[in-house]
């Protein structure tokens, strides 16, 4: 039994780690569109 919730437990911290790194993911690719659409624009004024 005490293996059981301890195995559930790793799930757990990994699962969070993975949203953790999930949430860094999404946001280092939303910083880029960010910067590609404002260079862009910056292109289309000139």
């Amino acid at each position: 039994m005490h293996r059981l919730l301890s195995h559930i437990d790793r799930g757990k911290a990994e699962s969070a780690l993975i949203i953790k790194t999930d949430s860094l993911k999404v946001k280092t690719i939303l910083g880029e569109k960010w910067k590609m659409n404002r260079s862009y624009r910056l292109k289309q004024k000139a």
